[in-house]
């Protein structure tokens, strides 16, 4: 209050390109951040390289900052929402999504690979439904930076709850589809040592397509046998 009311510029930056709404956003300060906008605080101005302050709120999961820079029109630009489903922020994506409706491309492709990576079951859910059957193939095709489908990112994890949303909400003949590098989910299941994610994969239909994992399998079975 006394630094604006001296006359301080609510959008002035740092020689490191910080921002005070950014940084009041980022700190968890509601107040701080209430008075930056109401003396005209810039709420798209990037601090840190591209980050603005609603993809910062959207990031730490904070619902009031989101809500309080949506209603001073903030931008919700395709970062905000990856940021949201990747911290697993479900009300905050929810929030963003009203204002800037999910259509199957290209960006909704990537809320769902990075919810499954993640861990962040409950995104995964949302955005199953919100996108319903249509472009299912599509869907389960989408890799990741690393050439990873969500189903196999999340079997490569151990995401088990994401890995039965997925199951759940997509047909058996799809829980084959390999990474770029030939794995399937059920494969990256056993070769990082999630026998839980093997056993879901395995009860929704998943099969052995090569020697090494019918070894695996089989072993499995075993062990489920004693």
């Amino acid at each position: 209050r006394l630094l604006l009311a001296a006359a301080a510029s609510a959008n002035a930056t740092s020689r490191a390109g910080g921002h005070p709404l950014a940084a009041a956003v980022l700190q968890g300060h509601r107040e701080c951040a209430r008075l930056l906008r109401k003396a005209g605080g810039d709420v798209n101005q990037s601090a840190r390289g591209p980050l603005s302050p609603i993809c910062l709120a959207a990031q730490a999961g904070c619902t009031d900052s989101v809500h309080a820079l949506l209603a001073a029109r903030a931008e919700v630009t395709p970062d905000a929402l990856l940021h949201a489903a990747t911290s697993g922020s479900l009300d905050v994506l929810i929030m963003l999504l009203k204002v800037s409706p999910l259509d199957w491309d290209s960006r909704s492709k990537s809320l769902l690979l990075a919810a499954a990576a993640n861990g962040r079951t409950g995104v995964v859910v949302h955005l199953c439904r919100q996108t319903g059957l249509l472009g299912a193939c599509t869907r389960w095709r989408s890799r990741d930076h690393v050439g990873d489908t969500a189903l196999c990112a999340a079997a490569r994890h151990g995401h088990l709850g994401v890995v039965q949303a997925l199951i759940r909400h997509f047909p058996s003949d799809r829980l084959g589809v390999p990474n770029l590098l030939g794995e399937t989910p059920l494969h990256l299941s056993f070769s990082h040592g999630h026998l839980d994610c093997a056993s879901i994969l395995m009860a929704g239909g998943a099969q052995a397509d090569d020697n090494e994992l019918r070894v695996h399998v089989a072993c499995f079975k075993r062990s489920k046998m004693r």
